[in-house]
């Protein structure tokens, strides 16, 4: 009987450190007699040696055929594991050891009937259990959490079978209450080996002799030996940075049994919240993951598998879970858990994804660039160059890799480029300018930043070129560099460069002082016509023919220049004259050559030019001075009329001087008040009393004394001085006017006349500006008479209907002066509002002798009338002339007949004298 004991209690020991198949169901036993009496032979063979004793209780149990209800009982006195014999339906217990009331806590005086789902932690499980065994499905070494009688939580390895039990379905399970150490055994197979090593039924009888005289087996020291191995392990897992986690794949869902205090760290979760859990609730809602699926396919087919889940935490953060799972084999090769080893790599791939991400930047950056990016090996072959650079030279990248770098450029390129390398060598940065040669034979200019290679070593392996295209600059260099030497609209050399030219040839007469020049200074007469009649392009069109036929008057051969300064200006430099006869033939063949239609754009335009010649002598040191007498001359010339040429000389400066002088003189007068306005009285032909005056201005030189309006008037005009000049004589007449009528009432009407230039004339604000005037002077505007000229109106006949028309709103009488000089066309008259015409001297003068000069000025008078005009007479100096006028029923007449010009002191004497003419 002793052996039969020891084989029980072998075969409870190895069921429960090699966690094989101990358990088998009823069934089983009674289809595997035979088995059983076979294994039972060996284990006789096994022991002859050892223990012969044994073997003849084997061979007596052999042939003693216990019952399998019999045996059952037997092994369940026997093992040290509670065991139950449960009612699937009902829950009673049907059989049960003596271990059983003590593994929950009851005493022992009290009896358990029925183990129901009050037992489990999760009461879910035991649902799953009962479901699980319904299937016909075997449960080994299932984890769960127990509870005991009094709520305290334990942790067993639950073993089941369905069986029929008394001609019921039943389930006989074995519970293995374990510390927490246990569960990990499992992950080691050297363990488990030396544990069947130790379990062999020869080493059944090793064993140490207690007090009782029993026998205790050597196995059970040497497991004292293998737990305090498991605890070393179990301190080593805990220590591990990467998580470890045990699940059982013998228990339903394959629940985590173990997991270590990183684990627990890396999610958040305790160990109590995971254990009997499936891992899958780790992914969140996340379970359609490519990685979850190879997961799921590697546990199916019990392989090792290494994946990246994106897991998340306890809190809800996610994570980035590098995964390696393994199986766990026992000892007869069958699959009982996995292993994962889990490690956060959240940082390392945000890390690489990071680095990946500037990878790709870079990797943009280098094709996208609009620079050219171009490596050269030591030997100074291209290894690397970006697509931007192949496209700017018309290569493929790969037509370009392996070439050197000689071979994309000219023989003017190789020389330098030979230099530039070397300093590469020498170890120089540098940013230069380079032309190299393109694939279709086209120029690439290009600014290259240069910066030199070199191994760890120190040895030069290279260089990094960064290529900019700049032939677009290039070409806009050139021709900004033509824009500033050249005019835009004939080709011409412009100012500065025929100012250059003129320096050079300054400097050469200063060498030689035979080698004479001479500079023509050319202006078209009435060009302007041109432009507002035919319009800008044929003036322009005019501007460049002009050019070419000026190009045509000189010899091919000769070193002169034709430059346009702008505008209808041309200038020309003749180099190694002889004299300045040859200067003026040049201008005599440039009038003949201008006889010549010009044919633009189908209208036939004839012009001629004023020229103004300068001989170039040693006198002269700056171009400026000599390019200011050609045009002195210039204007000498249109001074002569059209078609004139002008050789300059002194006594032109010492003019220009004056002139010069002038200006800055008037300019002072009105600041210094040395205007003074003279009055000419207007007097009724019919009556012979005076009507009017017309207001004239003088200059009290201090210097030189009365300075006559034809003398300074044109300057005043030119610079634009006449504009205060008039609006001075205006206020000035219209003051003295209303004195003059305050001062003599009885004198009626009398009206005042004042001139208005065209410049005048032209301002935005004249009417407002006179209108202004009157009421300060508290002047009548029907006392005042504006005398404008016919080519202020002609000039622009629109605008001057329109001032006209504000003015005559106003009340005040408008005049034309000078009528019958200017451009007067009779058809215009009555396009403005006009009250007065004033018949310019010049026919006036002529009366005495000349009937033509009579019919001209009835014919105004007639018209005038039929156009209710009244008609002033100028210039009347005679007698006989204001009898004519008399006659011809002209209405007033003014004149040294009647008066000079007074101030106004002399004027209130004439007043006062209240002469009759």
């Amino acid at each position: 009987m002793f052996s039969l004991v020891s084989l029980a209690v072998y075969t409870t020991l190895a069921m429960a450190f090699t966690r094989s198949k101990v358990y088998t169901n009823q069934h089983q036993l009674n289809n595997n007699k035979k088995k059983l009496t076979s294994a039972t032979k060996e284990h006789i063979t096994s022991c002859k040696d050892t223990n012969q004793a044994l073997l003849q209780e084997l061979e007596s149990y052999k042939q003693s055929v216990l019952e399998p209800q019999e045996l059952l009982y037997s092994l369940a006195e026997l093992s040290p594991f509670p065991i139950v014999v449960v009612c699937l339906e009902s829950g009673n217990i049907l059989f049960k050891n003596q271990l059983l009331e003590p593994l929950f806590g009851i005493d022992s005086y009290k009896k358990l009937d029925k183990i129901t789902s009050e037992f489990y932690a999760n009461s879910a499980l035991w649902t799953q259990l009962t479901n699980k065994l319904y299937r016909g499905e075997p449960v080994k070494n299932f984890a769960v959490q127990l509870k005991k009688i009094n709520g305290n939580l334990f942790e067993a390895l639950i073993s089941a079978k369905v069986v029929n039990y008394e001609d019921k379905l039943a389930a006989l399970i074995v519970f293995n209450e374990q510390p927490r150490t246990k569960q990990i055994n499992a992950l080691f197979g050297d363990t488990t080996e030396d544990i069947n090593a130790q379990a062999k039924p020869e080493n059944v009888n090793s064993g140490v002799e207690t007090s009782t005289g029993c026998t205790i087996p050597a196995l059970a020291i040497e497991y004292q030996h293998l737990e305090a191995r498991l605890h070393l392990m179990e301190r080593a897992l805990a220590a591990s940075s990467n998580g470890i986690i045990l699940t059982d794949v013998n228990q339903p869902d394959n629940p985590i049994i173990y997991v270590n205090p990183a684990f627990e760290k890396m999610t958040g979760y305790c160990a109590g919240e995971v254990i009997g859990r499936n891992c899958r609730f780790l992914q969140g809602n996340e379970r359609d993951q490519a990685a979850v699926e190879e997961l799921r396919i590697a546990i199916q087919e019990q392989r090792e598998c290494h994946v990246i889940l994106r897991n998340y935490r306890k809190d809800g953060t996610p994570f980035w879970n590098e995964l390696y799972v393994a199986p766990v084999f026992d000892a007869f090769g069958c699959l009982t858990h996995f292993i994962g080893v889990q490690n956060d790599i959240t940082q390392h791939l945000e890390a690489t994804e990071a680095l990946r991400e500037r990878e790709e930047q870079y990797r943009r950056i280098v094709e996208t660039a609009t620079e050219g990016i171009w490596v050269l090996d030591k030997d100074n072959k291209t290894r690397f160059v970006n697509q931007q650079m192949a496209t700017m030279l018309g290569y493929t990248v790969d037509e370009m890799l392996g070439k050197t770098l000689f071979s994309f450029m000219d023989s003017e390129g190789l020389a330098i480029a030979t230099n530039l390398l070397s300093r590469r060598h020498q170890g120089i940065h540098e940013t230069h300018d380079f032309k190299f040669r393109c694939k279709d034979g086209s120029d690439l200019w290009a600014m290259i930043s240069c910066a030199p290679l070199f191994d760890e070593r120190g040895n030069y392996a290279g260089a990094l070129e960064m290529v900019t295209d700049i032939t677009d600059r290039k070409h806009m260099e050139k021709n900004l560099v033509r824009h500033a030497f050249y005019d835009a609209l004939t080709g011409l050399p412009n100012r500065v460069l025929f100012m250059c030219r003129l320096e050079q040839a300054i400097a050469r007469i200063k060498r030689c002082p035979d080698d004479l020049f001479a500079v023509l200074f050319l202006d078209l007469d009435r060009f302007k016509l041109v432009n507002d009649s035919l319009g800008h392009l044929v003036g322009d069109r005019l501007l460049v023919t002009l050019a070419q036929r000026l190009q045509s008057c000189l010899h091919p051969d000769d070193d002169d220049t034709v430059a346009r300064l702008g505008g209808d200006e041309f200038t020309i430099l003749l180099s190694h004259i002889q004299s300045v006869d040859d200067a003026i033939r040049v201008a005599e063949d440039i009038h003949q050559m201008l006889k010549s239609p010009f044919n633009l754009n189908g209208y036939e335009v004839f012009t001629t030019a004023s020229i103004g010649i300068v001989l170039g002598t040693t006198k002269y040191s700056q171009a400026a001075d000599l390019l200011r007498d050609a045009d002195t001359a210039l204007y000498r010339a249109k001074e002569q009329g059209q078609a004139w040429h002008m050789v300059f000389d002194t006594t032109m400066y010492d003019r220009a001087v004056a002139l010069l002088q002038l200006e800055t003189d008037l300019r002072w007068a009105i600041e210094r008040r040395e205007l003074r306005v003279l009055y000419q009285p207007i007097v009724s032909v019919a009556t012979g009393r005076i009507t009017g005056f017309e207001a004239l201005v003088r200059w009290q030189h201090p210097e030189r004394g009365l300075i006559p309006p034809a003398e300074f008037i044109p300057v005043a005009e030119e610079t634009g001085l006449i504009v205060p000049i008039d609006q001075w004589v205006l206020r000035e007449s219209c003051q003295q006017l209303r004195q003059w009528q305050l001062q003599f009432p009885d004198i009626k009407p009398l009206s005042i006349s004042v001139n208005l230039s065209g410049k005048q004339f032209s301002q935005p604000c004249l009417v407002e500006q006179i209108d202004q005037i009157l009421q300060q002077t508290n002047l009548a505007p029907s006392s005042l008479k504006l005398e404008i000229t016919e080519s202020a109106i002609i000039a622009s006949p629109e605008k001057a209907a329109s001032v006209l028309q504000q003015l005559k709103a106003l009340g005040i009488q408008l005049c034309i002066d000078d009528f019958g000089t200017g451009y007067s066309s009779l058809a215009y008259l009555h396009h403005f509002p006009i009250d007065v015409l004033k018949i310019d001297r010049s026919f006036v003068t002529r009366l005495d002798n000349n009937g033509e000069q009579l019919a001209i000025i009835r014919a105004i008078i007639t018209l005038a009338g039929n156009l209710g005009m009244s008609v002033v007479a100028e210039g009347v100096e005679t007698t006989n002339q204001l009898v004519q006028l008399r006659l011809l029923q002209c209405d007033q007449a003014q004149g040294y007949l009647f008066s000079q010009p007074l101030n106004s002191d002399k004027t209130s004497i004439l007043l006062a004298a209240r002469p009759q003419f």
